[in-house]
């Protein structure tokens, strides 16, 4: 293959000898992410290597609120979904993100459930109940 067409590939080949074909991660030019983080952890170095975008972070945190309603947890799941599209997160990452906030939101659904279907409280007071017989 042409030198010019493997340029900006992952350098990361597979036992068969075959060659990955995604394109490489900004932060390192050799490795795309995921066999960058597999290089890394296999090291030791997963955090050292792998930078936490702490712009996304504060994009999310910011969203998010206190998750106290739908509303937030769903910009939540749409901005991971962007942060895939433009590959400023894995798949993987994304995907337990979003468990996550599916789990969130299955919980706001039950405390919600259990609000609406409250009994109310009525307290009933019992007068004739049988009681020993005293001389």
């Amino acid at each position: 293959m042409d030198a010019d067409l493997e340029e900006g590939r992952c350098g990361y080949r597979f036992p068969s000898g075959r060659r990955c074909r995604q394109s490489v991660a900004p932060e390192n030019g050799e490795f795309c992410l995921t066999h960058l983080r597999r290089v890394s952890q296999a090291a030791g170095l997963a955090e050292a290597v792998v930078p936490v975008d702490e712009a996304l972070v504060a994009e999310i945190a910011e969203l998010a609120g206190d998750f106290s309603s739908p509303d937030q947890v769903n910009r939540v799941m749409g901005k991971i979904f962007e942060a895939l599209l433009h590959r400023r997160v894995s798949a993987r990452e994304a995907g337990v993100l979003c468990y996550i906030a599916q789990t969130i939101l299955n919980g706001q659904r039950t405390v919600r459930f259990i609000e609406k279907n409250k009994p109310p409280c009525v307290m009933t007071y019992i007068n004739d109940l049988p009681t020993a017989i005293r001389d």
